[in-house]
């Protein structure tokens, strides 16, 4: 009752079965090899990417911490005015010191053209002060980046004064749901 083959077709069948052929298994291999090294690698990029991007936020927060403390300093004792001005004066040179260490600029503009890639209007003024489309008041600064915007300066800007031109008289623009 040797039922069992014994003869190498046999021994071959098995290990197709179980995944290990002689010649083919290492040809499978080597197939599988390339994907999972391409595997291997992503994995490897990803990790060293969000190492960096973590090392990278903790040098930065490292180097705005100082001027955190000061102001929370300044808040935990009973400070003068006079202090607390000193203290946010500092604090705002702290600030920018970093700011400036990572090529941070500031888009401020008063009197120049409006441009809309830097700049967003949020209301008009009629005025023959100054020409038409230039930058009345920056009402919040906007800033650049490596010389990519990060966010643009919200302006006021000046319009035509006259109104014998057919057009409607420039009405503040942005805010006008809150005034109602």
């Amino acid at each position: 009752m040797s039922g069992a083959k014994s003869d190498p077709e046999c021994e071959i069948e098995i290990l197709e079965i179980v995944g290990l052929e002689e010649d083919g298994g290492a040809a499978e291999s080597a197939e599988e090899a390339p994907a999972s090294d391409a595997q291997a690698s992503r994995r490897h990029t990803r990790a060293l990417l969000q190492g960096a991007q973590r090392d990278g936020r903790i040098h930065v927060l490292r180097a705005l911490l100082p001027g955190l403390d000061d102001l929370e300093g300044c808040m935990r004792k009973e400070a003068s005015p006079e202090e607390v001005v000193r203290v946010v004066r500092m604090s705002l040179r702290s600030l920018w010191d970093v700011f400036r260490g990572h090529e941070l600029e500031r888009i401020e503009g008063d009197a120049c053209a409006f441009d809309p890639r830097i700049h967003e209007a949020v209301s008009m003024t009629r005025t023959d002060r100054v020409p038409p489309g230039r930058v009345l008041e920056v009402l919040r600064v906007g800033y650049r980046l490596d010389g990519e915007l990060v966010r643009p300066a919200m302006v006021r800007v000046s319009a035509p004064s006259n109104a014998s031109d057919g057009d409607e008289p420039a009405a503040e623009v942005g805010d006008s749901e809150e005034e109602d």
